[in-house]
């Protein structure tokens, strides 16, 4: 039913829509985020969803106050009022997004990073790793590294090596690039 509702939506591809998809392609593709920051500032009502999908992804990249993406950072949260299921983590997180944004296999990666970085910012009740969102017998809580980064007196870069790919950008120790969600900017620290 839901489906049949969309359709009064439908509209033909034009052109218009294939050069902004290929435009949008090229720039995620990029080993540098300036030309996807670049589609903030581009004329996408050809993709009417583009946009938010565009900083949705920008959230990913490392934030300027405390080196946590938006997910790492909602997970932390979320764990830091008091959520010790992985699960039930995952579950808030998701009412936390404007628009579904990833799956729990993306989340579960998230929290290993979170759990087994040099400085751990979550422990488990038991073990050092996740093996899925679903295991019952193991609680999450949030380490005292963990609440200093959360309450930005603490950089998670500091505290842990970054090695993470969004899009064809290869996040590392030298090549950082960190967002800045007040004046929706992206840089490299140098």
């Amino acid at each position: 039913d839901e489906i049949k509702e969309l359709i009064q939506y439908e509209e033909r591809i034009t052109k218009a829509h294939l050069v902004l998809a290929n435009q949008a392609w090229s720039a995620l593709r990029s080993n540098t985020p300036e030309n996807w920051r670049a589609l903030l500032d581009a004329d996408t009502a050809a993709l009417p969803f583009l946009e938010g999908a565009v900083l949705r992804l920008l959230e990913e990249y490392p934030s300027k106050v405390n080196g946590l993406s938006r997910t790492a950072e909602q997970a932390l949260q979320i764990i830091s009022d008091g959520e010790r299921s992985p699960a039930g983590a995952f579950g808030r997180n998701q009412q936390m997004e404007e628009r579904i944004f990833l799956g729990d296999a993306s989340f579960l990666v998230t929290l290993n990073e979170l759990l087994e970085s040099e400085t751990p910012l979550i422990a488990l009740s038991v073990g050092r790793r996740l093996d899925t969102l679903a295991a019952r017998d193991l609680e999450v809580r949030i380490t005292p590294a963990g609440l200093d980064v959360l309450a930005g007196k603490a950089d998670w870069l500091d505290l842990s090596e970054i090695n993470r790919w969004i899009g064809g950008v290869h996040l590392t120790a030298g090549n950082l690039w960190l967002w800045d969600s007040s004046s929706k900017s992206i840089e490299q620290k140098t």
